[in-house]
C-alpha cells in the first residue's frame, strides 16, 4: 500500500483489521481484571509482535524541501504512462519528441499546496507512528531518499 498507513491510528485500525491485534481493547481487559485473583501472566506479552505486513519501508529525508521536490517533479509519458521525476529519474534525452509529450502528473499528489498539508501532518504523526510500527520486530526498513533512486 503506497502512502497508507500515514498515522498511528490508521496503522492500529489496518493492524486489527489483518491479524485481529488490539492492543488497546487486551489494555482494558487487563485493567478491568480482578485484584484479588488476577489472570496469568500472559507469555505473549514480553514477545515482541509480529505484523500482518512483512516489511513497511519508510523514506528517510534530511529536509521537508527534500520531500516537496520529490513529491512535485513527477512527469508523465502520454505516449505509454511511463512516469518519470524531472530531478530524480529523468527521461532520456535521446528519445525524439519525448519531452513535448511528458504531462504534468495531476492530482493531488502533485499539487504543492496538498504536498505541504501532508508533510505538515505526516510531520505532526511522526513519534505517534513511529512508537506503533517500533513494537513491531524488524517491520520497517528504512531508506536514505535524498539522493537519486540509484544512490
Amino acid at each position: 500500500l503506497d502512502g497508507f498507513p500515514r498515522t498511528a491510528a490508521q496503522a492500529k485500525l489496518l493492524e486489527t483489521k489483518m491479524t485481529g491485534l488490539d492492543l488497546e481493547y487486551r489494555a482494558t481487559l487487563k485493567a478491568k481484571a480482578s485484584v484479588i485473583a488476577p489472570p496469568p501472566i500472559d507469555p505473549l506479552d514480553s514477545l515482541p509482535l509480529l505484523s500482518g505486513f512483512d516489511k513497511m519501508v519508510m523514506l528517510e529525508v534530511s529536509e521537508e524541501a527534500v520531500a516537496l521536490r520529490r513529491a512535485l517533479g513527477r512527469r508523465v509519458d502520454s505516449s505509454n504512462g511511463r512516469i518519470y521525476h524531472m530531478e530524480f529519474d529523468p527521461p532520456p534525452e535521446k528519445d525524439a519528441g519525448l519531452m513535448e509529450r511528458l504531462k504534468e502528473s495531476m492530482g493531488p499528489y502533485n499539487d504543492s499546496a496538498q504536498a505541504q498539508a501532508r508533510l505538515t501532518a505526516v510531520g505532526a504523526e511522526a513519534a505517534a507512528f513511529e512508537e506503533w510500527v517500533s513494537r513491531f520486530d524488524s517491520l520497517v526498513v528504512r531508506v536514505d531518499a535524498d539522493g537519486a533512486p540509484l544512490d
